[in-house]
């Protein structure tokens, strides 16, 4: 786990040394150790730097940036089973100087090319450099579970794991692109590729990238999808049948992340998805697993039942019950880690957890994407409900109704926005061609709605996330699973973790996230995964086989963090401090009297959409942080 640099350009020279100072930007990522590597070019400048968390042979023989032959490395992540690859490279004639798993992507892509990452199991982002094609290929997880961003304008690449970094780079523009914004407000993330800045942009995961050097010519091309994930035939295989194979493939996947020279610790919540795997860990184990839980007394704490759980599998459990305070002293810190605004209040304590982790591990284990890779999310059963009984209305009798519901929408716009927003979406869903049904109540249920967006930017022509192809999908569970992968997974949750445990200098790995599980787990049938009453049932099932159901048998709670009530009350000032008139003038994005509305409704605990006022906190927080009046042009 680590963080890569990369600077190229053929009119703009950069000394060694200010590269390692900019470098030095990424040194949470990599503390342990670092590298940097100059290719003068004929023409221009080439240079890769390297900010090393050592987890896999620890030695200095691990480290980067790596060369073999004509090929050159810098890369972040892991590669699991690199020894099973090793091994494969040796009968075919190579030998290693090092333990590490960056030598075998290295010689893997030296014999068989693009197609190496077919044999990879792990989350990475890489660079490798050719430097007799003078060429740069680039690849990203599939799942999108590390990072990478780049810039490309007027001759200047650069390449790095957080944005950050570029803002040191002379030729870098930080302008603003409106329509991040606007995604941001809406569903408080950026999707991929876009970023907040013009000209930047993220690698999308399972996609190569290759850069023609001369040219500054990009060629993109996806080698893993997950829509086809969800378009292959459900498995032929009786519930127990599956039952059986999916405890194979998850034991499997949480085994191969352990592998570490480290030593490794779980973030157990109390829930069915990081128990499970814990309890999977620890019961071939005589040693005991470090576990961690964080709880927030103020609200709805849940770390009583993860010491419940922790008690009953005999691990090594630590757990922090955060006060007011700590999580008041982590905001400041927010918008330096996350340097793209990330909407997502659980970032508080992801950062509190990791930070009690890192005093005894260095690498933690969490559960995330269970609930995306097997049907967890409330969203989905209600959603699926809504579906069910709205089809009962004939087409026909729909679009009857959509007119009537248009007409009778008008009046209430401002004076019964839930109404409205309500009337508003069933008019479209009659009238929708666009999306499958099932996509159009699930976005209409995360975001924030086009006209209260538009009433914050002055903007009613809203952009819209690309749409799924869910023609051939098996059916409406699989279609909102697949919006989940494509975009809240990897551009929020997944950033959320990433720079969350990277500011505390430690890995986290997400055995849910691996791709054969994800590819087992998608051709299910629908009803061992869910019903009306619950979600994640087969793997329910296989965890009370462990721990007694009457130890987990109950309503999910997650980080509960009180953050809009202490928002009302003794966080207040940083309403005042950041959605001021003053402070919008800054920017001009938003219309200061429709943000002052927003805050008066706030605070009479009467605002509907709740979540835009952490966003616009955030983003001024964020814009403050990283731009200037002379860069954050429209």
């Amino acid at each position: 786990m680590c963080g890569i640099l990369g600077f190229y350009s053929k009119n703009k020279n950069l000394e060694l040394g200010d590269f390692y100072s900019i470098l030095q930007t990424l040194n949470h990522r990599g503390p342990d150790d670092y590298g940097v590597k100059e290719f003068n070019l004929p023409d221009s400048k080439l240079i890769f730097g390297h900010k090393r968390l050592s987890i896999n042979d620890t030695s200095f023989m691990g480290n980067q940036p790596m060369s073999f032959e004509h090929l050159h490395i810098v890369f972040n992540g892991e590669i699991y089973n690199f020894k099973e690859i090793k091994v494969e490279l040796i009968a075919q004639g190579y030998s290693f100087e090092s333990l590490s798993d960056t030598e075998v992507i290295l010689k893997a892509f030296h014999l068989w090319g693009k197609n190496c990452v077919s044999r990879f199991t792990g989350m990475f982002a890489f660079v490798i450099f050719n430097d007799l094609e003078k060429t740069l290929t680039i690849c990203r997880d599939r799942i999108g579970v590390k990072p990478f961003y780049y810039y490309l304008n007027n001759g200047l690449f650069l390449f790095a794991s957080e944005l950050k970094a570029f803002h040191k780079f002379t030729g870098f523009e930080a302008t603003i692109d409106k329509e991040s914004l606007v995604y941001f407000l809406q569903y408080g993330f950026i999707s991929n590729p876009r970023s907040i800045f013009e000209n930047t942009y993220k690698l999308e995961p399972g996609f190569w990238l290759e850069l023609e050097l001369s040219s500054l010519t990009i060629k993109k091309e996806s080698y893993w999808n997950i829509e086809e994930c969800f378009r292959k035939p459900e498995v032929d295989l009786s519930y127990e049948e599956a039952s059986t194979e999916l405890e194979a493939v998850i034991q499997k996947a949480a085994n191969y992340r352990m592998v570490a020279d480290v030593p490794v610790g779980i973030f157990l919540s109390g829930g069915y998805d990081s128990s499970y795997i814990t309890a999977l860990l620890q019961k071939e184990r005589t040693e005991k697993l470090k576990t961690f839980t964080i709880g927030f007394p103020e609200g709805k704490d849940e770390t009583i039942y993860a010491k419940a759980v922790a008690d009953y599998l005999g691990t090594d459990h630590t757990q922090l019950n955060c006060t007011k305070k700590e999580a008041e002293e982590i905001i400041p810190d927010l918008v330096y880690y996350f340097d793209e605004p990330c909407g997502d209040v659980s970032c508080i304590p992801t950062i509190l957890i990791s930070r009690l982790a890192s005093k005894s591990v260095k690498v933690v284990i969490s559960a995330d994407g269970g609930d995306e890779v097997l049907g967890g999310y409330f969203g989905y059963r209600q959603n699926l409900k809504r579906l069910d009984y709205l089809n009962t209305i004939p087409r026909s009798l729909g679009h009857s109704i959509s007119k009537v519901l248009t007409q009778l929408s008008e009046p209430f716009v401002k004076q019964m926005p839930r109404f409205n927003h309500r009337l508003k979406g069933l008019t479209e869903f009659f009238e929708v061609d666009k999306y499958n049904k099932s996509e159009y109540l699930l976005r209409n249920s995360v975001k924030i709605p086009d006209f209260y967006i538009s009433s914050l930017i002055g903007n009613s022509g809203l952009p819209e996330l690309p749409g799924l192809d869910s023609r051939r999908m098996r059916n409406a569970l699989s279609v909102m699973q697949l919006f989940d992968f494509k975009f809240s997974l990897p551009d929020v949750l997944l950033v959320k973790v990433d720079r969350a445990t990277m500011s505390a200098s430690i890995e986290c790995r997400e055995p849910f996230l691996d791709h054969s599980l994800i590819e087992f787990a998608a051709t299910l049938p629908k009803d061992y995964i869910v019903n009306n009453s619950s979600g994640k049932i087969i793997l329910k099932d296989l965890m009370h086989k462990i721990v007694p159901r009457e130890l987990m048998d109950r309503p999910k709670v997650g980080f509960d963090l009180p953050l809009f009530d202490w928002l009302r009350n003794d966080f207040g000032y940083l309403i005042d401090e950041n959605l001021s008139e003053m402070e919008l003038a800054k920017h001009g994005f938003f219309d200061p009297e429709a943000v002052k509305e927003t805050v008066r409704l706030f605070r009479e605990n009467r605002l509907l959409y709740i979540d835009i006022i952490w966003r616009l906190i955030i983003f001024q927080m964020w814009f403050n942080k990283w731009c200037s009046l002379t860069t954050s042009k429209i």
